[in-house]
């Protein structure tokens, strides 16, 4: 049971994510054509009144905003021209050639749009500015939630960790455990980057010390199941949520696409060195995402596979007495 709320918190935590670039849309006059909860089928959806359609999804884990795009757009009107051409056995080589180029360069947004064509309110019409308070609202989002959970937990336990005391003491006893959860999920999102840089360098640590959905799955629910009454329990998920919410913020920063910190750094790139120099810090971000993907995939088989042969020996003892 304990696993399973983990899983949903971790849904939620990523919901939370997505409803901050979500409401920074808004905020900033992009359309958003949908945002929805979850993934898979389509369970439920709406349209609200500003043109949005909400939905649920099969699966509650996390959701998505889809903004109006003339880059997506345009991919779309590619494929039906493929499938136009074809249609008419015109779909020659050199047709075929200048397709795959021009999704290439859709593809990786290496088209530099005219402002002055694009409609006003989808996302490649924004200014700079708008662009950088899109990409980082999803993070702070996050780590105003976190600041939220964890003054309620620390309230609830009568203090805060230790180790958060040189940062508080400024403030009054009443708000220390208000100022303790406003620098823990602060700290750890502004930090996480620099962290995830250092375990890189050092494999075996980061084998050992990294975790994807899996580990945080295992982690939190050992956490969760360690409390014995009501009060502790909630209290240790109030931290858990609390510290998922500053590490999801402070993966998101780095500075590497398809991160959202990757692309405001992908924007200064593109003004500075163009579309090519673009591309290849794309090549750079993407490489090394799927890195870390790669030793998350291999930490979190490696946790599986030791949960489910605790479970099986566990099992066969049980029947053998």
């Amino acid at each position: 049971m304990s696993y399973l709320l983990v899983f949903l918190i971790l849904g939620v935590v990523i919901f939370v994510h997505e409803f901050g670039h979500y409401l920074a849309m808004r905020w900033c006059g992009v359309r958003v054509l949908e945002f929805t909860i979850g993934f898979g089928p389509k369970l439920w959806s709406t349209r609200l009144k500003n043109g949005t359609i909400f939905s649920i999804r099969a699966v509650l884990f996390g959701g998505f905003t889809k903004p109006l795009s003339a880059r997506a757009e345009a991919l779309g009107n590619v494929a039906d021209w493929k499938a136009y051409y074809r249609e008419r056995g015109e779909l020659t080589k050199e047709l075929k050639r200048e397709i795959r180029g021009l999704n290439f360069r859709l593809f990786f947004d290496l088209i530099d749009w005219p402002k002055d064509s694009l409609p006003k309110d989808s996302i490649e019409a924004k200014k700079f500015l708008q662009m950088v308070f899109i990409y980082m609202a999803g993070m702070i989002v996050n780590v105003l939630f976190a600041i939220l959970i964890l003054a309620a937990a620390y309230y609830l336990m009568g203090g805060f960790p230790t180790g958060l005391s040189r940062w508080v003491i400024w403030a009054p006893t009443s708000l220390q455990p208000l100022v303790a959860a406003a620098v823990a999920p602060t700290h750890l999102w502004l930090m996480t980057p620099s962290m995830v840089f250092d375990l890189l360098i050092n494999f075996k640590t980061m084998m050992s010390s990294v975790a994807g959905p899996v580990g945080i799955i295992v982690v939190g629910g050992q956490i969760v199941s360690s409390e014995t009454n009501y009060l502790d329990c909630l209290v240790a998920t109030l931290r858990f949520v609390g510290l998922i919410c500053g590490a999801i913020a402070g993966f998101n920063l780095i500075p590497l696409v398809p991160l959202d910190g990757g692309r405001i750094v992908e924007m200064g790139v593109r003004r500075v060195f163009g579309c090519y120099g673009t591309l290849v810090f794309q090549i750079i971000g993407f490489t090394f995402i799927l890195l870390v993907l790669i030793l998350i995939f291999l930490a979190d088989g490696t946790r599986l596979y030791h949960l489910l042969v605790g479970w099986v020996t566990t099992h066969i003892s049980s029947m053998s007495k």
